[in-house]
């Protein structure tokens, strides 16, 4: 039986460790009562109860839903929110990919390779769709739509499949020269799209170019791989030509780019304030996003972007407060880190074995490996009031 734990009921041992200017030690204590600052309490636990040897291995944040996947496709669907399990199923996968989550205002699509597995909030199976192609990358959607990269034999192609429809589901396809690897990205009713021809083509959702652009497309010299990611500034591209770029979403040119020297193939994280980057041999680099209502003089705002820092030992960003970014440590620990510098103030003591990202909002979820996943919201202010579950001891300087 699946169990949930609330935060108030159930002590996680999870230490951290983090920087005090005072330089004193602040040891692990138990129970409810008055959290220091820079610290972390727990919002909530769900314990999965998973088989033993099964550990969670993917976890996808989205708007009112965190979805745990496990190896053998169990996907658990857990309220953002509260923590409490809404459903959990066995996704049948016909193929050997199951993508990420799509998540619609009346049901949950889950792509895999020849098919769409559609289900409601509650688990329940509402239909199987074959789509009669081989699909390659994840999808978005909107309504009774999703839009998806998909296999063949001169290329690739865009394909967008309609989930009411009973017989020869894909309504449209857009031919790219490469294959598509790279999840789309839809924004205010276009579909983006990278090819590893090195294209990235945007549609509208009757498949009709929207930029002005020679070819109607945005050209990068090198394959595109990771997925893309859009919002109201822009479109972030990255590419093996070794550049990550802020594509204009209606001219289809750039806005910025940054050169990092090694070709890239994880994709951009976009908040409010900054562009996140892996680099390989480099670490995770933090860029600003816009040009407008900052101090911060050029050439941080510069048409060629240098980084506001770089964490030489970061490799994902996990969330993002108003002073600190959470990012996972090359070692699978969580790090905590000065938004205007990239300096250390705490690190995590235990490894995770999932991590999710979340650009909304300052919360952190993590999946441990004996089976839960958890959600842990910083304290910066001391005095509140809450169940410890991160405290602190000085920060070594070669951590």
């Amino acid at each position: 039986m699946t169990k949930y734990l609330p935060f108030a009921v159930v002590a996680l041992s999870l230490i951290v460790t983090g920087c005090k200017n005072h330089g004193e030690e602040t040891h692990a204590t138990s129970g409810v009562g008055q959290i220091p600052a820079e610290t972390f309490i727990r919002e909530w636990v769900a314990d999965l109860d998973l088989p033993d040897g099964q550990e969670i291995s993917e976890l996808y944040v989205r708007d009112e839903i965190v979805f745990a996947y496990t190896p053998s496709h169990r996907v658990f669907f857990i309220n953002k929110a509260s923590g409490q399990l809404m459903a959990s199923v066995t996704v049948p996968v016909k193929g050997p990919k199951l993508f990420a989550p799509i998540v619609l205002p009346d049901r949950v699509v889950f792509p895999t390779t020849t098919s769409v597995e559609i289900y409601n909030f509650k688990g329940r199976l509402l239909r199987s769709l074959e789509t009669r192609v081989a699909l390659r990358s994840g999808g978005v959607g909107k309504d009774n739509m999703i839009y998806g990269g998909s296999d063949h034999s001169t290329g690739g192609r865009l394909v967008a499949v309609d989930l009411d429809r009973n017989y020869v589901p894909v309504v449209w396809e857009v031919m790219t020269f490469g294959g598509i690897s790279s999840t789309p990205a839809l924004y205010q009713g276009v579909i983006y799209v990278g090819s590893e021809d090195g294209d990235v083509y945007a549609v509208n959702d009757e498949r009709r170019p929207v930029w002005g652009t020679e070819d109607g497309v945005f050209r990068t010299d090198g394959k595109i791989v990771s997925d893309l990611r859009v919002d109201d500034y822009g479109l972030y591209v990255n590419s093996t030509d070794s550049k990550l770029y802020c594509v204009h979403r209606v001219t289809g040119k750039v806005r910025w780019q940054y050169f990092a020297g090694t070709p890239l193939r994880t994709p951009p994280e976009a908040t409010q304030d900054l562009v996140y980057q892996y680099v390989p041999r480099t670490g995770l680099v933090a860029l600003n996003r816009t040009d407008d209502g900052s101090d911060n003089p050029p050439p941080v705002f510069a048409y060629n972007r240098t980084p506001r820092w770089i964490v030489p030992n970061a490799r994902q960003f996990l969330a993002e407060g108003k002073d600190f970014s959470y990012l996972r440590r090359n070692d699978d620990h969580v790090m905590a880190v000065d938004k205007k510098t990239g300096a250390v103030r705490f690190v995590s003591k235990q490894a995770f074995s999932g991590f999710g990202v979340n650009t909304k909002n300052d919360i952190v979820f993590v999946a441990t490996k004996d089976g839960r996943v958890v959600a842990v919201k910083p304290v910066l202010k001391a005095g509140s009031a809450g169940e410890l579950v991160m405290v602190f001891e000085e920060l070594d300087d070669a951590a």
